[in-house]
């Protein structure tokens, strides 16, 4: 019985750090020309975009046609594999996540093999994320065959001829939300399952003015120098139900060469979350107002801005922004035992500190617990220092030196006969 507990202790020792890990859905053995559709998930502070991806054979870097991007909380990377039987590695350069609580950037490189007769068919795209009526290309690798493909109710049964390719159709017709689904697409005994984000918008929503997405601030009124520069951050909340995607940035005529906002196009804000856009301001010789809209067919917000020319240099970048409260951007205000996922910011509870929570709190990694435990037992050494010396210092006795011995020892003899006058006769002996 103790046996069997300890080999469960040290099986649950080893398996608890992987819980936080990067977890893929990676096969060991893929076969040419297969379309490799892969789920990647963790916990990834600025995400993975294309150009962070690479693949490699013996240190060679092989071209790839592949695309990634984030379908509910996962990334997905679909890609046209090789013709080549050898092993590969695919490597995620300079990634940013977190694992077991502690921050880290580094290169995540999954490693596979193509091997075997070439695939029967493959497939291009290998995810969707669309808001109407889309197709899937697919094409025969060495024979004709017939493909039975699955969206929701809807079966089809397309016939391909060898060394061709044929779009699918798929309507989203019968769907009335938002949704991740998938479409199936199979042929003798090989199967591919394609992620599916499909959003439905409510065109009841009044495209004039949106309670869905807010800027933040609300506005701004930025006093700066002639011809001087400077950048602020801007953030995008979408605080609805929906994602939002397809955003455009419009600046007005009248702030152009003047104001700058990147990236001036969102392709997607998720519900209850948010994006940070950079505002640079390039000030001329003249004040200047104007609006900027966020939009696409379906919602749009304004943010006014105010460009204030002063000759005064010290009050370059200084700037009145109208804050929101913590609720309305859907924050939170972390304990002193949590830290910010994301970034803090002010708003009307805190105008002059930025202590709102934007991406949710987490509890500090063992590394800052240690850190303060250890700041804060050296303030209490250095204070219990202080006490000690000046406690010391008011109560210490002086040791005497043998002079000062000699010398308090006179002063005891003259002061106890000065007083007394001696009588009698001497004698002799």
């Amino acid at each position: 019985m103790r046996k069997k507990l300890l080999l469960f202790f040290f099986l649950a020792l080893f398996t608890i750090p992987l819980i936080s890990a990067i977890t893929t859905n990676l096969k060991q053995d893929y076969k040419p020309l297969e379309t490799m559709i892969l789920k990647i998930d963790g916990n990834f502070i600025d995400g993975i975009k294309q150009n962070d991806v690479f693949l490699y054979s013996d240190r060679l870097g092989i071209s790839l046609d592949y695309d990634i991007n984030k379908i509910g909380g996962s990334y997905y990377l679909y890609a046209t594999l090789p013709n080549n039987e050898r092993n590969y590695t695919l490597i995620l350069k300079n990634i940013h996540y977190i694992e077991e609580g502690k921050e880290k950037t580094e290169n995540i490189e999954f490693n596979f093999s193509i091997k075997g007769n070439v695939s029967l068919f493959s497939i291009n795209p290998g995810f969707i994320i669309t808001d109407k009526d889309f197709s899937i290309g697919v094409t025969s690798n060495n024979k004709e065959i017939n493909v039975k493909s699955t969206f929701g109710n809807s079966v089809q049964n397309t016939s391909i001829n060898a060394g061709t390719t044929k779009k699918i159709l798929f309507s989203i017709k019968d769907l009335k939300n938002t949704s991740i689904t998938k479409v199936t697409l199979e042929s003798e005994g090989i199967k591919y399952e394609v992620p599916v984000e499909v959003f439905i918008y409510n065109t009841n929503v009044t495209i004039e003015k949106s309670s869905t997405l807010i800027f933040y601030p609300l506005n701004d009124t930025i006093q700066i120098g002639k011809n001087s520069g400077t950048t602020k951050k801007l953030y995008l909340f979408n605080n609805g139900t929906q994602d939002i995607k397809d955003l455009e940035i419009i600046i007005p005529q009248v702030l152009k060469g003047i104001v700058e906002i990147a990236p001036n196009e969102i392709s997607l804000i998720q519900a209850g979350n948010y994006t940070t856009l950079s505002l640079v301001i390039n000030a001329k010789e003249s004040d200047v107002n104007g609006i900027i809209k966020a939009t696409n067919n379906y919602y749009s917000i304004e943010f006014p801005i105010s460009i204030k020319i002063t000759g005064n240099q010290t009050l370059i970048n200084q700037s009145k922004e109208e804050l929101r409260t913590c609720l309305e951007l859907s924050g939170t205000f972390c304990s002193s035992r949590e830290t910010c996922k994301t970034e803090f910011v002010k708003t009307t509870e805190s105008p002059n500190t930025a202590i709102c929570c934007l991406g949710g709190c987490q509890a500090l990694s063992s590394e800052e617990k240690s850190g303060s435990k250890v700041f804060v037992v050296v303030i209490i050494i250095i204070l219990l220092i202080v006490i000690f010396y000046f406690i010391y210092k008011k109560f210490k006795v002086k040791k005497k030196t043998p002079e000062r011995v000699i010398k308090e020892r006179t002063d005891d003899y003259e002061e106890k006969f000065k007083s007394k006058e001696v009588r009698g006769n001497l004698k002799q002996y």
